[in-house]
């Protein structure tokens, strides 16, 4: 099996939970329904565990893949950087989820702002979590590449190589 076959297989799971949380929980806020709130958290959390392995996985799938041909560095890096950011927002969205599960009934109070946070969080996660699988395609789909873009930073990259000196 390849090495980078475990983080493929990760890496659709916590935008696929992150995206049915946010959706459940969003509708949980307009409806005012606890078991779709319940729902939306429960798979918040889930989001967030499995960022985990997502991320664990990401530095072996990056050792294999760069040794190939015809990837881009240039995508690769983003991928990596992005993943990084997903992966401790998500963390963060799966924790205050859990404590929003925890706290759901002493609070009651204050529901609609802590249920309101973690749909924030989750949203601001899944939405590095989508830009970082947008840069992940791209690293051997060429097709996909914004040749701008790459030229772009190359220049930049070369620029700063000379600028050293």
């Amino acid at each position: 099996m390849s090495p980078n076959y475990p983080h493929l297989l990760w890496n659709h799971l916590p935008l696929f939970t992150l995206a049915f949380g946010v959706v459940f929980l969003l509708i949980s806020l307009l409806k005012n329904n606890p078991m779709f709130r319940k729902t939306g958290l429960i798979i918040i959390v889930l989001g967030g565990l499995f960022s985990i392995p997502a991320f664990l996985s990401g530095e072996e799938a990056e050792h294999f893949v760069e040794e190939l041909n015809g990837i881009s560095e240039h995508y690769l890096e983003e991928h990596e950087e992005l993943g990084e950011t997903a992966f401790y927002i998500n963390l963060v969205a799966g924790i205050a989820a859990l404590i929003a599960l925890i706290t759901g009934v002493m609070f009651a109070k204050y529901r609609k702002f802590v249920d309101t946070t973690v749909l924030l969080i989750s949203f601001a996660g899944l939405g590095i979590t989508i830009i970082a699988a947008k840069h992940g395609g791209q690293i051997r789909r060429p097709e996909l590449w914004n040749t701008h873009e790459i030229q772009t930073h190359s220049h930049e990259e070369h620029h700063d190589d000379h600028d050293d000196h």
